[in-house]
């Protein structure tokens, strides 16, 4: 049978789905119901909201999702309407870990310290933030992990509580998912609370979900001169981003943090294998592959990974800073989008993948 499938024109390597069927591209932010008709197949990035407004009525059978977050995926309606869901989880670990390895260098130029002058809070220890973790201890920092819902589930730690990131971490990065209920919610996770209790000169990065920081409290916290230093690459209400908030942060980018070129080739990669297994009648996974796993570096290459890791790291930092200028340039001219820009930054070379 050759299916219809309908993928954002965004998702690099369209063409390996051709095997299945006829490919058709489409824009992110302006698919509905009506151009899915004829659709067996779905393929999407974030900026897409899958639920009943848009597949009521239409044949789409599989969804695939190039991302590792589902908040814009409505999971339990497709299981309800028998529609195979399959997610890249993991993908963008590297790229992500790397964008905040460059973030900690550049913290620590600020402040005139070493990089193992730092201490940094993990929140969210999933694949994106052990892999950070793994490559900031080989830089020599002091690393606290912070993830209520892996502890519960019995994972091993050590495992630290908020009171104790907010009160030692000079940097705290967070790589949660957007959860809007259920026993650990993280809509909002950073408000008021977090950033009066954090360190003076502590610095918040989030590369997560923009909902995960409440930025009206951060816009309140800066007005009072109360806020910590702010990283962000994702933002409340994108593409329509708060402008005011990008020009107080320390850096800002508009939500590329995991957009290497060999994390899109791995997404579509593992989102294919998914795509076969189902068209061959099997099950799809719904979500990882055990490649994008965070490993543990062995001993005998600790030495030569830390060596990789200081000798690259500067030069990404200096490339993050560029980046930071495009997308501030970019925003406040006129006719500049915020989606344009992204388009523009994505699709960099990641610098550690052989560090593990």
């Amino acid at each position: 049978m050759t299916l219809q499938i309908w993928i954002d024109e965004q998702i690099a390597d369209r063409a390996v789905f051709a095997r299945w069927g006829d490919v058709h591209p489409f824009s992110g932010r302006a698919i509905d119901a009506e151009r899915l008709r004829r659709a067996d197949v779905l393929i999407v990035r974030s900026v897409t909201c899958v639920d009943s407004d848009l597949l009521a009525g239409t044949p789409v059978r599989f969804v695939g999702s190039v991302t590792t977050g589902v908040d814009h995926v409505d999971v339990e309606y497709l299981r309800s309407i028998g529609i195979t869901f399959a997610t890249a989880a993991g993908f963008n670990a590297k790229p992500v870990a790397e964008y905040v390895l460059a973030c900690l260098f550049l913290i620590a130029s600020d402040r005139g310290l070493a990089t193992d002058r730092l201490t940094l809070g993990v929140v969210g220890a999933g694949r994106i933030g052990r892999r950070l973790g793994q490559w900031a201890a080989q830089l020599g920092l002091r690393v606290l992990y912070n993830d209520p819902p892996l502890e519960r589930a019995g994972r091993p730690g050590p495992w630290s509580s908020v009171d104790a990131i907010l009160a030692e971490s000079d940097v705290i990065s967070l790589h949660t998912p957007l959860e809007r209920g259920g026993p650990f919610p993280t809509m909002k996770l950073v408000g008021t609370d977090w950033l009066e209790r954090m360190k003076r000169d502590a610095t918040l990065i989030n590369t997560s979900r923009g909902g995960v920081c409440d930025e009206s409290s951060i816009i309140r916290a800066m007005e009072a001169g109360r806020a910590p230093h702010i990283i962000l690459d994702t933002w409340e209400n994108e593409p329509d981003i708060d402008t005011t908030l990008m020009r107080r942060c320390r850096l800002a980018t508009p939500h590329i943090a995991g957009h290497s070129l060999e994390a899109r080739r791995r997404g579509v990669a593992m989102i294919a294998r998914s795509l076969a297994a189902w068209s061959d009648g099997g099950a799809s996974a719904p979500g990882g592959d055990a490649e994008c796993e965070p490993g543990v570096i062995p001993p005998e290459k600790s030495h030569g990974a830390r060596e990789l890791i200081a000798r690259r790291v500067p030069s990404a930092a200096g490339a993050l800073m560029t980046m930071d200028a495009t997308f501030r340039a970019a925003m406040a001219a006129d006719g500049e989008g915020f989606d344009a820009i992204r388009k523009a930054l994505g699709g960099r070379r990641e610098f550690l993948g052989d560090a593990d």
